[in-house]
């Protein structure tokens, strides 16, 4: 059995770069991971009326996937990229840069936070928000991909989950895989500051008060 965590990576504006990783453990080599992580991402952007890349503007990019063998720190021991180019088509101007979609993903039997993740899709058009809100049919056409997208990544047996990187209260020890079953959407916009916090202003000269 190995722990794979499985990054997409793009670019907002051109410039700034975003990701989502996802960790996942199994019986699968890293190049079969990799494999089938790219292929089952290249599905959830670009299946016609649904995927991401639809609500998305043409700033938004996927530039490619990352699957990296973990060890049992969670560190990188070893890793496979791949190369995708895959950009919205969504008309009119994209969200803020650190507005995103929250895709939140649990254990149906467990309540504990190991057995929890967090995601964040990079930011979708504005056309997508009405009211402060995601579109209904915006997430009904996440929910359409996302629900093709989980069983293509967990093929062969491998099963999405979740770590604690400190001994918990109840004695757990640290870095103890907590495996994820479940997923749901949030349809009120989150914030990624992760995204943005590194632009430097500009200051324009002021007058005299």
């Amino acid at each position: 059995m190995s722990n794979y965590r499985c990054k997409i990576i793009g670019l907002l504006g051109a410039s700034r770069p975003w990701s989502m990783t996802f960790h996942l453990t199994g019986g699968l080599s890293e190049g079969a991971m990799s494999t089938q992580f790219s292929a089952a991402v290249s599905t959830l952007w670009t299946t016609a009326a649904d995927g991401i890349q639809n609500l998305t503007t043409s700033d938004v990019t996927v530039t490619g996937t990352e699957t990296d063998t973990l060890n049992v720190s969670m560190k990188k021991l070893s890793g496979t990229p791949t190369t995708l180019a895959i950009a919205g088509t969504a008309s009119g101007q994209s969200l803020d840069w650190r507005s995103s979609l929250l895709l939140e993903m649990s254990n149906t039997g467990f309540t504990q936070k190991r057995f929890k993740g967090k995601v964040f899709l990079p930011a979708l058009a504005q056309s997508q928000l009405a009211a402060d809100i995601y579109l209904a049919a915006t997430m009904e056409s996440l929910q359409d991909v996302f629900d093709v997208f989980f069983p293509a990544i967990h093929a062969s047996g491998m099963q999405s989950f979740s770590y604690n990187q400190r001994v918990l209260k109840d004695g757990t020890p640290a870095f103890t895989v907590s495996l994820l079953n479940s997923y749901r959407l949030s349809d009120k916009p989150s914030s990624q500051r992760r995204r943005t916090r590194k632009i430097i202003p500009t200051y324009y000269q002021g007058g005299a008060f």
